[in-house]
């Protein structure tokens, strides 16, 4: 389930980071052979190189802490929904309604705690896309009916204002 999801990607992501914290697979300079450990300089800059690539391959991605177990919480319990519920409240907010059950799940919770995407403001028909990873807005483009064709948007920026989340009605 979503879940389960989370724990393989960290295990993944300290895996990765653990890998090039080792330097395996690195060939070793002629300096390095004579010192074993090699200099603090070199085991400082690949501390840096692996504390940049888990945070690049970490499921929590630009999140606070706070805000990825909100999220993390919210996707668990989203998972019971039925997808027609998911795209309902998509649909309500004016967000991206189009992928799997888990992607649903994952932009419902990220709506819930974050607020709404916006329309793009380059194309003003578009609809902003967020990486979590990166921390980008961007907008693909849109399907001109008119002319029969997408058109393509190159509107990209990293802080975007959101709206406020309308929750669904409960009955």
């Amino acid at each position: 389930t979503v879940c389960r999801r989370f724990a393989a990607a960290a295990a993944a992501a300290a895996a990765a980071a653990a890998a090039v914290g080792d330097g395996v697979g690195k060939k070793r300079k002629g300096s390095d052979t004579a010192a074993e450990g090699g200099d603090s300089s070199s085991s400082a800059k690949r501390a840096k190189l692996a504390s940049k690539l888990a945070k690049l391959t970490s499921p929590q991605g630009v999140l606070s802490a706070k805000d990825y177990k909100k999220v993390q919480a919210l996707e668990c319990e989203l998972a019971a929904c039925t997808t027609a519920q998911l795209q309902a409240e998509l649909v309500l907010n004016s967000q991206v309604r189009t992928g799997k059950k888990e992607e649903l799940c994952q932009r419902v919770a990220e709506g819930r705690v974050l607020g709404a995407l916006p329309a793009c403001p380059r194309c003003e028909r578009g609809q902003i896309h967020w990486s979590r990873i990166g921390g980008w807005h961007s907008c693909p483009g849109y399907f001109d009916k008119d002319a029969g064709a997408t058109k393509r948007c190159n509107f990209r920026a990293q802080e975007l204002k959101r709206g406020k989340w309308k929750a669904k009605a409960k009955k």
